[in-house]
């Protein structure tokens, strides 16, 4: 392999792995972004589970 061919590889596999780390980038977004407003919480904040939701008591009228 000559020289320039082994830069013109070279230099295709550094644009492929640029595509590949921006695809990545843009799917986690909007992986990211579709999760949160289907769970309606925000990145590593937790919600309850089903049965916790209806055993939660707020503690104001809980007192009253």
């Amino acid at each position: 392999m000559t020289p320039r061919h082994k830069f013109e590889h070279d230099m295709k596999l550094d644009v492929e792995a640029r595509v590949r780390q921006g695809v990545k980038a843009v799917l986690e977004e909007v992986l990211e972004e579709e999760m949160s407003e289907h769970l309606k919480a925000g990145y590593r904040e937790l919600t309850p589970t089903p049965g916790e939701e209806s055993a939660m008591v707020d503690p104001i009228s809980a007192t009253s």
